[in-house]
């Protein structure tokens, strides 16, 4: 079993779950050979889409509300930290 517990509470806002909709859909999409091949990869992607979503909405809420606007711009440098790291 995956869990994910990293999402603030700010995160309960409108259009929140379409941005993850729409992070969980690109990491379907840009894996689909891999998916064909392996359909067990689809529980680890999905969870690495609510980390990236998580962290996003933790960053764009500094502590405080947030919009799903801001969750979308922090979710590039989110990633390219994780890619750095």
């Amino acid at each position: 079993m995956l869990r994910v517990r990293n999402a603030p509470s700010w995160l309960a806002t409108a259009g929140a779950g379409d941005a993850l909709a729409g992070i969980l859909g690109a990491l379907l999409a840009t894996h689909a050979k891999r998916i064909a091949d392996e359909p067990e990869t689809i529980a680890p992607l999905a969870a690495t889409g609510a980390v990236l979503h998580g962290l996003a909405a933790e960053r764009a809420s500094a502590g405080g509300p947030l919009t799903v606007l801001d969750l979308a711009a922090e979710l590039p440098r989110v990633i390219a930290g994780l890619l750095a790291a």
